[in-house]
C-alpha cells in the first residue's frame, strides 16, 4: 500500500513538473514591451520575440506627441524587440497662443487671429466706407500697434475711425428705407456672417428706386440672412454719384438712371415686377459660391 502511494506521489511529481517544462518552453520566446508616458504605463503589450510592435500614438492638450524613444534613438511607427522593453514618450509643448478679435465697428469683418505669444504682431487693416481708419484700440481705449506687447492674453480690438472728407457715403438697409419713407415689413434684420453684398445707387425721389427697396423690403423674411445691402444716394450726393459713373464704367454697364444694382456680377438696372425672380436668383447664386471666390466690384476697385 506505502509503495503504490508513494508510487502516486512520484507520479505527480513528474506530471507537474513535466507542465511547468512545458510552460517555460511555451514562455521563453515571450517577452514584454512596456509603453510609459510621464512615468506611467499607458500600455503593455506581450509578443513574440522578434515579433514586429506597432507603436501606439499619443495625444496630450497644448503638447505635440514626438514618438517613443528606446536607449536614446526615436522609433518608427513599428519596432521589433528580443528582450523585455521599455520606451519612452517623448512630448514637446505647443508655444502659448493668442486669439485677437476685432471688431470693425460697422467696417468689413475680419475673421479672429490666433496667433503664437512669441510672434510679432501682424495687424490687418480694415474697411469702412466713407471712413478713414485711425488705429486699434483695446477696451481700456490704449492704441494697439504691431510692437505693442498683450502680455498673451485673448485680447478683443475696437477700430477707431475719422470720417473722410469728399468721400463715399452708404446706409444700410433699414436706414435706406426710412430714407425714402418706407416702413419695415420685418421684424429683424440680421445677415450671416458669410452674407453677401448687394451695392444699389438710388435716388431718394425716384419712384422706380423706391418700388426696388420696397421689394427688397418683403424678401427680408426669406432672404435676408443671406445679403447685407449698401445703398449709395446719387441725386443729393455728388460723391456717390462719381461712384456710380466709376463703377459702372468698371462693370463696362453703363448707368442711363437709378436704380443700378449690383449682385456679385449680376446687373440690375432699373426696376419692375418683372425683375423679382431674376434678382431672387442673383442673390441664391452668389451665396452659394464659396465666400472666396465671390466677385465683389468695390473689392475689386479697392474701395
Amino acid at each position: 500500500m506505502k509503495r503504490r502511494i508513494t508510487l502516486y506521489i512520484s507520479l505527480i511529481i513528474l506530471i507537474s513538473a513535466t507542465v511547468l517544462l512545458l510552460l517555460n518552453i511555451l514562455n521563453y520566446n515571450k517577452i514584454t514591451i512596456q509603453f510609459i508616458s510621464e512615468g506611467k504605463v499607458v500600455k503593455e503589450v506581450k509578443v513574440e520575440k522578434g515579433d514586429e510592435v506597432t507603436l501606439p500614438e499619443l495625444t496630450k492638450e497644448n503638447y505635440v506627441f514626438d514618438g517613443w524613444y528606446y536607449n536614446g534613438k526615436k522609433l518608427d511607427k513599428s519596432a521589433w524587440f528580443d528582450q523585455d522593453t521599455i520606451v519612452n514618450a517623448n512630448w514637446k509643448e505647443l508655444p502659448k497662443q493668442m486669439t485677437i478679435t476685432f471688431d470693425t465697428d460697422g467696417g468689413k469683418q475680419i475673421n479672429p487671429l490666433i496667433v503664437s505669444c512669441q510672434e510679432s504682431l501682424n495687424l490687418p487693416i480694415p474697411k469702412k466706407r466713407g471712413y478713414k481708419f485711425i488705429a486699434w484700440q483695446d477696451q481700456k481705449m490704449n492704441t494697439i500697434t504691431n510692437s505693442s506687447n498683450l502680455n498673451c492674453e485673448n485680447t478683443i480690438l475696437k477700430a477707431k475711425w475719422e470720417l473722410s472728407q469728399n468721400s463715399y457715403y452708404s446706409l444700410n438697409l433699414e436706414d435706406t428705407l426710412a430714407d425714402v419713407g418706407l416702413k419695415k415689413k420685418f421684424n429683424a434684420y440680421n445677415p450671416k456672417n458669410d452674407a453677401i453684398n448687394i451695392y444699389v445707387f438710388y435716388g431718394k425721389e425716384c419712384v422706380h428706386s423706391r418700388e426696388f427697396l420696397d421689394f427688397m423690403n418683403s424678401i427680408v423674411n426669406e432672404y435676408g440672412a443671406y445679403f447685407k445691402m449698401e445703398a449709395f444716394e446719387v441725386w443729393h450726393n455728388s460723391n456717390n454719384s462719381s461712384l456710380l459713373s466709376k463703377v459702372s464704367l468698371h462693370l463696362n454697364s453703363k448707368a442711363t438712371g437709378v436704380p443700378y444694382a449690383i449682385i456679385g456680377e449680376t446687373v440690375i438696372r432699373g426696376y419692375d415686377s418683372s425683375l423679382n425672380s431674376a434678382i431672387k436668383k442673383a442673390i441664391t447664386d452668389l451665396y452659394n459660391v464659396n465666400i472666396n471666390d465671390r466677385y465683389d466690384v468695390l473689392d475689386d476697385m479697392n474701395i
